[in-house]
């Protein structure tokens, strides 16, 4: 997938954009937007939406996208997509494969607690390797095939790295993108949470729906400072917009 992106805006400014309070500061001056989550509303012709949430086609903020935004998102969520797979039966077969996988081996698979939503996390070498042959999706929409913990981060990244946020993951997609520079807009990690905690943070831009809140863990922020030092130290400045807990970002305020 990272091949049908590379240098496809080179030299341009890329926006990320998040769900935090910041991202109000986002008024559209640079080439293009990618909004992660709830922050596709933001959006408009020609910016993308990411999410690397495994149920993503059950979220309001997916499902309430503009129709003129392209859409990434990883196999586990694209396939019950109409938007990705609009032939009922070439959905319904992927769908089908997955779900009686999961119903064999239940011990592989990961329930979104209290949501009745089930998934096969990243790992799984059979399902792994059925993702990697399923059919294109309808364009302009991508699937994230494959995710690493090891790539190095450079313009010429094969896979994108997870365990940071899904910010993080966009982040890595707009440097291969081939941006002059990378703002971040409502990017403040300032929702952490205990990992055992029935606590959901609450600080977003809008009022998000029951079930539809998450976490910023310190782990995230690591990452996520991480892949920013990386991406300084190759000559792309990434510029954080408001405030944040990131350490290594560029930052302004008003």
């Amino acid at each position: 997938m990272l091949d049908q992106l590379k240098d496809l805006y080179h030299n341009k400014s890329i926006a990320v954009l998040g769900s935090a309070p910041s991202v109000k500061l986002f008024n559209h001056q640079e080439h293009r937007a990618i909004g992660v989550n709830g922050a596709g509303c933001l959006l408009t012709d020609n910016d993308f939406f990411f999410s690397g949430d495994q149920i993503a086609y059950q979220r309001s903020w997916f499902t309430e996208l503009p129709d003129e935004v392209t859409c990434i998102l990883l196999p586990t969520a694209a396939i019950y997509s109409p938007k990705f797979y609009p032939n009922d039966e070439v959905r319904n077969s992927l769908i089908q494969v997955y779900e009686s996988y999961m119903d064999r081996h239940p011990e592989e698979v990961f329930w979104k607690e209290g949501q009745g939503i089930r998934c096969v996390l990243p790992g799984n070498e059979y399902i792994d390797d059925f993702f990697s042959q399923i059919v294109e999706p309808a364009k302009p929409h991508l699937i994230l095939r494959d995710i690493s913990t090891t790539e190095l981060i450079s313009r010429d990244q094969k896979l994108i790295n997870f365990g940071g946020t899904s910010a993080c993951m966009a982040l890595q997609i707009a440097y291969v993108m081939g941006a002059r520079e990378i703002h971040l807009y409502g990017i403040e990690f300032s929702n952490p949470v205990e990992p055992d905690s029935p606590y959901q943070g609450d600080n977003y831009f809008y009022t998000p729906k029951e079930g539809e809140t998450g976490m910023t863990g310190w782990s995230q922020r690591i990452v996520m400072d991480y892949v920013i030092e990386e991406i300084i130290q190759q000559g792309t400045p990434v510029i954080s917009h408001g405030p944040t807990n990131l350490e290594n970002s560029i930052q302004l305020t008003l």
